[in-house]
Protein backbone atom coordinates (compact mmCIF):
# COMPACT_ATOMS: atom_id res chain seq x y z
CA UNK A 1 0.00 0.00 0.00
CA UNK A 2 1.28 3.48 -0.87
CA UNK A 3 2.13 5.71 2.07
CA UNK A 4 0.44 9.15 2.16
CA UNK A 5 3.70 11.13 2.10
CA UNK A 6 5.97 8.75 0.22
CA UNK A 7 6.75 8.94 -3.44
CA UNK A 8 6.07 6.03 -5.75
CA UNK A 9 8.79 4.50 -7.91
CA UNK A 10 8.14 2.13 -10.80
CA UNK A 11 10.99 -0.28 -11.57
CA UNK A 12 10.73 -1.83 -15.04
CA UNK A 13 13.36 -4.58 -15.26
CA UNK A 14 13.06 -8.04 -16.80
CA UNK A 15 15.81 -9.69 -14.72
CA UNK A 16 14.34 -10.87 -11.41
CA UNK A 17 17.58 -10.44 -9.45
CA UNK A 18 18.11 -6.89 -10.70
CA UNK A 19 14.47 -6.05 -10.08
CA UNK A 20 14.60 -7.23 -6.48
CA UNK A 21 17.96 -5.58 -5.86
CA UNK A 22 16.63 -2.22 -7.03
CA UNK A 23 13.50 -2.69 -4.96
CA UNK A 24 15.67 -3.32 -1.90
CA UNK A 25 17.83 -0.28 -2.60
CA UNK A 26 14.83 2.07 -2.78
CA UNK A 27 12.27 0.30 -0.61
CA UNK A 28 13.07 2.38 2.46
CA UNK A 29 12.53 5.68 0.58
CA UNK A 30 9.77 4.86 -1.91
CA UNK A 31 6.63 2.85 -2.36
CA UNK A 32 8.04 0.55 -5.03
CA UNK A 33 6.06 -0.96 -7.91
CA UNK A 34 7.72 -3.42 -10.30
CA UNK A 35 7.17 -4.51 -13.88
CA UNK A 36 9.00 -7.31 -15.66
CA UNK A 37 8.46 -6.08 -19.23
CA UNK A 38 7.61 -2.91 -21.12
CA UNK A 39 3.97 -3.83 -21.62
CA UNK A 40 3.40 -4.29 -17.89
CA UNK A 41 5.27 -1.03 -17.22
CA UNK A 42 2.92 0.94 -19.49
CA UNK A 43 -0.14 -0.69 -17.93
CA UNK A 44 1.04 0.21 -14.43
CA UNK A 45 1.89 3.76 -15.45
CA UNK A 46 -1.65 4.20 -16.75
CA UNK A 47 -3.46 2.52 -13.85
CA UNK A 48 -1.50 3.52 -10.75
CA UNK A 49 -2.83 6.64 -8.98
CA UNK A 50 0.59 8.25 -9.27
CA UNK A 51 4.17 7.45 -10.24
CA UNK A 52 6.86 9.94 -9.25
CA UNK A 53 9.88 8.37 -10.93
CA UNK A 54 10.62 5.44 -13.25
CA UNK A 55 13.72 3.25 -13.33
CA UNK A 56 13.56 1.79 -16.80
CA UNK A 57 15.58 -1.01 -18.36
CA UNK A 58 16.13 -0.69 -22.10
CA UNK A 59 16.27 -4.38 -23.08
CA UNK A 60 12.97 -6.03 -22.06
CA UNK A 61 10.58 -8.51 -23.65
CA UNK A 62 7.29 -7.55 -25.36
CA UNK A 63 8.15 -3.82 -25.37
CA UNK A 64 11.59 -2.37 -24.77
CA UNK A 65 12.43 0.76 -22.81
CA UNK A 66 12.32 2.96 -25.90
CA UNK A 67 8.72 1.88 -26.55
CA UNK A 68 7.85 2.74 -22.95
CA UNK A 69 9.40 6.20 -23.38
CA UNK A 70 7.48 6.68 -26.63
CA UNK A 71 4.19 5.73 -24.93
CA UNK A 72 4.90 8.12 -22.05
CA UNK A 73 5.65 10.95 -24.47
CA UNK A 74 2.24 10.45 -26.10
CA UNK A 75 0.35 10.62 -22.78
CA UNK A 76 0.05 14.08 -21.22
CA UNK A 77 -0.34 12.64 -17.71
CA UNK A 78 2.84 10.55 -18.03
CA UNK A 79 5.01 12.92 -20.04
CA UNK A 80 6.40 14.79 -17.05
CA UNK A 81 7.39 11.77 -14.95
CA UNK A 82 11.20 11.62 -14.55
CA UNK A 83 12.72 8.53 -16.18
CA UNK A 84 16.12 7.08 -15.36
CA UNK A 85 17.44 4.49 -17.78
CA UNK A 86 19.22 1.38 -16.56
CA UNK A 87 21.28 -0.38 -19.19
CA UNK A 88 24.15 -2.79 -19.60
CA UNK A 89 24.90 -1.15 -22.93
CA UNK A 90 26.89 2.01 -22.40
CA UNK A 91 27.43 2.97 -26.05
CA UNK A 92 26.89 6.59 -26.97
CA UNK A 93 24.15 6.04 -29.56
CA UNK A 94 21.91 4.16 -27.12
CA UNK A 95 22.34 6.85 -24.50
CA UNK A 96 21.75 9.70 -26.96
CA UNK A 97 18.57 8.01 -28.17
CA UNK A 98 17.30 7.65 -24.59
CA UNK A 99 18.06 11.29 -23.79
CA UNK A 100 16.40 12.44 -27.03
CA UNK A 101 13.27 10.54 -26.00
CA UNK A 102 13.09 12.31 -22.65
CA UNK A 103 15.16 10.28 -20.18
CA UNK A 104 16.62 12.44 -17.41
CA UNK A 105 19.59 10.22 -16.58
CA UNK A 106 21.27 6.95 -17.52
CA UNK A 107 23.25 4.56 -15.36
CA UNK A 108 24.96 1.38 -16.37
CA UNK A 109 24.99 -1.96 -14.61
CA UNK A 110 26.30 -3.03 -12.14
CA UNK A 111 24.68 -0.56 -9.76
CA UNK A 112 26.29 1.47 -7.03
CA UNK A 113 23.47 1.89 -4.47
CA UNK A 114 24.85 5.10 -2.97
CA UNK A 115 25.42 6.77 -6.33
CA UNK A 116 22.06 5.59 -7.65
CA UNK A 117 20.17 6.95 -4.63
CA UNK A 118 21.94 10.30 -4.94
CA UNK A 119 21.15 10.61 -8.64
CA UNK A 120 17.49 9.76 -8.09
CA UNK A 121 17.24 12.35 -5.30
CA UNK A 122 18.85 15.01 -7.48
CA UNK A 123 16.54 14.30 -10.40
CA UNK A 124 13.45 14.40 -8.21
CA UNK A 125 14.61 17.64 -6.59
CA UNK A 126 15.08 19.19 -10.04
CA UNK A 127 11.65 17.93 -11.19
CA UNK A 128 9.99 19.36 -8.08
CA UNK A 129 11.71 22.70 -8.62
CA UNK A 130 10.54 22.85 -12.23
CA UNK A 131 7.00 21.84 -11.22
CA UNK A 132 6.92 24.50 -8.49
CA UNK A 133 8.12 27.17 -10.91
CA UNK A 134 5.45 26.16 -13.44
CA UNK A 135 2.80 26.21 -10.71
CA UNK A 136 3.82 29.69 -9.59
CA UNK A 137 3.80 30.93 -13.18
CA UNK A 138 0.31 29.48 -13.74
CA UNK A 139 -0.88 31.09 -10.52
CA UNK A 140 0.57 34.45 -11.54
CA UNK A 141 -1.08 34.19 -14.95
CA UNK A 142 -4.43 33.32 -13.37
CA UNK A 143 -4.14 36.37 -11.12
CA UNK A 144 -3.26 38.54 -14.09
CA UNK A 145 -6.27 37.27 -16.05
CA UNK A 146 -8.57 37.72 -13.05
CA UNK A 147 -7.52 41.37 -12.65
CA UNK A 148 -7.59 42.46 -16.29
CA UNK A 149 -10.31 43.03 -18.84
CA UNK A 150 -10.10 40.34 -21.50
CA UNK A 151 -10.85 42.77 -24.37
CA UNK A 152 -8.58 45.72 -23.58
CA UNK A 153 -6.02 44.29 -21.19
CA UNK A 154 -6.67 47.15 -18.77
CA UNK A 155 -7.46 46.57 -15.11
CA UNK A 156 -11.05 45.53 -14.56
CA UNK A 157 -13.30 47.60 -12.27
CA UNK A 158 -12.59 45.68 -9.06
CA UNK A 159 -8.81 45.58 -9.60
CA UNK A 160 -8.80 49.26 -10.58
CA UNK A 161 -10.57 50.28 -7.37
CA UNK A 162 -8.19 48.12 -5.34
CA UNK A 163 -5.08 49.64 -6.92
CA UNK A 164 -6.38 53.19 -6.71
CA UNK A 165 -7.16 52.72 -3.02
CA UNK A 166 -3.58 51.58 -2.36
CA UNK A 167 -2.13 54.54 -4.29
CA UNK A 168 -4.35 57.09 -2.55
CA UNK A 169 -3.69 55.71 0.91
CA UNK A 170 0.07 55.88 0.30
CA UNK A 171 0.03 59.65 -0.35
CA UNK A 172 -1.21 62.71 1.46
CA UNK A 173 -4.71 64.09 0.70
CA UNK A 174 -5.08 65.93 -2.60
CA UNK A 175 -1.84 64.45 -3.97
CA UNK A 176 -3.63 62.88 -6.95
CA UNK A 177 -5.86 64.50 -9.54
CA UNK A 178 -8.38 62.06 -10.95
CA UNK A 179 -10.31 62.28 -14.18
CA UNK A 180 -12.88 60.19 -15.97
CA UNK A 181 -13.50 59.94 -19.70
CA UNK A 182 -16.27 58.46 -21.78
CA UNK A 183 -16.92 57.84 -25.46
CA UNK A 184 -20.01 59.82 -26.44
CA UNK A 185 -22.68 57.88 -28.29
CA UNK A 186 -20.60 54.71 -28.31
CA UNK A 187 -23.78 52.70 -28.89
CA UNK A 188 -24.04 54.36 -32.31
CA UNK A 189 -20.69 52.82 -33.32
CA UNK A 190 -21.91 49.35 -32.37
CA UNK A 191 -25.27 49.88 -34.09
CA UNK A 192 -23.87 51.27 -37.34
CA UNK A 193 -20.57 49.41 -37.71
CA UNK A 194 -21.05 46.29 -35.59
CA UNK A 195 -19.63 45.15 -32.28
CA UNK A 196 -16.35 43.99 -33.85
CA UNK A 197 -15.60 47.56 -34.92
CA UNK A 198 -16.74 48.78 -31.51
CA UNK A 199 -14.27 46.40 -29.88
CA UNK A 200 -11.52 47.78 -32.12
CA UNK A 201 -12.33 51.29 -30.88
CA UNK A 202 -12.14 50.16 -27.26
CA UNK A 203 -8.83 48.40 -27.82
CA UNK A 204 -7.45 51.50 -29.57
CA UNK A 205 -8.50 53.70 -26.66
CA UNK A 206 -6.92 51.25 -24.22
CA UNK A 207 -3.66 51.37 -26.21
CA UNK A 208 -3.73 55.18 -26.07
CA UNK A 209 -4.15 55.09 -22.31
CA UNK A 210 -1.41 52.50 -21.82
CA UNK A 211 1.11 54.30 -24.03
CA UNK A 212 0.53 57.72 -22.50
CA UNK A 213 -0.33 57.04 -18.87
CA UNK A 214 1.88 54.09 -17.83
Amino acid sequence: MAGPDRKTMLIAEDEFINRMMLANIFGDEFDVEVAEDGEEAINKLKTLPKVDVVLLDIVMPKLDGYAVLAAMNQDERLRGIPVIIATANGDDLSQIKAFDMGAQDIFTKPYSPQVLRARVRNILATAESVALKAKLERHAEMLRIAKHDSLTGLLNREAFYEQVEKLVRAKEPCYFTMSCCDIDNFKVINDQYGTDRGDEVLRHMADVFKSNLD
